[in-house]
């Protein structure tokens, strides 16, 4: 009986392993969305204004930070870009941690 568990276990790991394979490396998958999404982002992020029910002073991003909008449209891609960039770094670190772990218990 305990040759059974450990068969079942060992058979679970792989199918882990094969499925931490096919899903890692999101933003090398996607690299065209992600950077279209960017770039649209990026251009409209600046005319964003944050009207709500209690609060309408329908001042866009543009306005309330008093710069000109390509200068503003670059800060948008700047941190766009650093924060994909930060998550791809992370993702990636924790995918091979994690692999590790599996090819270790197999």
């Amino acid at each position: 009986m305990q040759k059974h568990y450990k068969e079942k276990a060992l058979l679970a790991t792989i199918y882990k392993i094969e499925r931490l394979k096919s899903e890692s490396g999101f933003f090398r998958k996607n690299w065209i969305p992600t950077m279209l999404f960017g770039i649209g982002a990026s251009l409209l992020g600046p005319m964003y204004s944050s009207r709500s029910y209690y609060h309408n002073s329908g001042e866009t991003a543009l306005e309330k930070s008093g710069m000109p909008y390509w200068e503003l449209v670059l800060s948008f891609g700047v941190f766009y870009f650093l924060a994909v960039g930060t998550a791809h770094v992370v993702w990636t670190f924790q995918e091979k941690s994690r692999m590790k772990k599996l090819l270790k218990l197999n």
